[in-house]
């Protein structure tokens, strides 16, 4: 599913369809979400695919996207958003993200793109993909990777790196059986991580 432009207060639901076996990515927003838009994302079959299972190329000015209850298996990277800036905000929620060949959650894997934006990781199974299990670059935004995330059985659990990253919590989750690390701060000061079990 190719989306072209969601952009000025548009609003789109993606709910209950199945994307499997396509030539490229499951679903794709490569012109990116902006302006005030709204955009759901809730209880998809996306697998298979020969390259990410979802993608969106920006959040930005104000939009908001929530990616729910969605099993996304099979595909390159599981869910990729590339950047977020000014003011976008991300909820990924209750969805398995699991068997990828790549990232499972890439959530702005570029230097310094996901800045001055809000993004919350909840309630998740991430696992068995065939890299990090979350990567995220964070500037200053206001990030929680939360809610009994269950990361396990990666090669790498979650891989933070960025500046000014005093909003970042990464709490209350399960990071087991990952092989290398569990999580990796390659950012340029502390994180919060308490209260994960490893």
């Amino acid at each position: 599913m190719y989306v072209q432009e969601i952009d000025y207060g548009c609003t789109l639901t993606v709910e209950n369809n199945t994307f499997r076996e396509s030539g490229g990515m499951g679903i794709d927003c490569s012109s990116g979400v902006g302006y005030g838009s709204y955009v759901e994302i809730l209880d998809n079959l996306v697998q298979d695919n020969t390259s990410d299972g979802l993608y969106i190329y920006d959040i930005t000015d104000g939009a908001e996207v929530v990616i729910r209850g969605n099993t996304v298996s099979g595909n390159t990277c599981g869910v990729n958003v590339q950047y977020m800036s000014l003011g976008g905000e991300l909820t990924v929620e209750d969805n398995d993200i699991s068997g990828n060949g790549d990232i499972g959650l890439w959530l702005c894997g570029v230097e310094d793109t996901l800045a001055d934006s809000e993004a919350a990781v909840l309630g998740n199974v991430i696992s068995g993909n065939g890299n990090w299990g979350i990567e995220s670059n964070v500037r200053h935004a206001m990030v929680r990777i939360a809610g009994c995330n269950k990361v396990e059985d990666n090669p790498g659990g979650i891989h933070i790196f960025g500046s000014d990253m005093g909003m970042l919590h990464i709490n209350n989750n399960n990071i087991q059986g990952n092989a290398d690390w569990g999580l990796l701060n390659d950012g340029s000061e502390s994180i919060d991580g308490t209260g994960n079990w490893w």
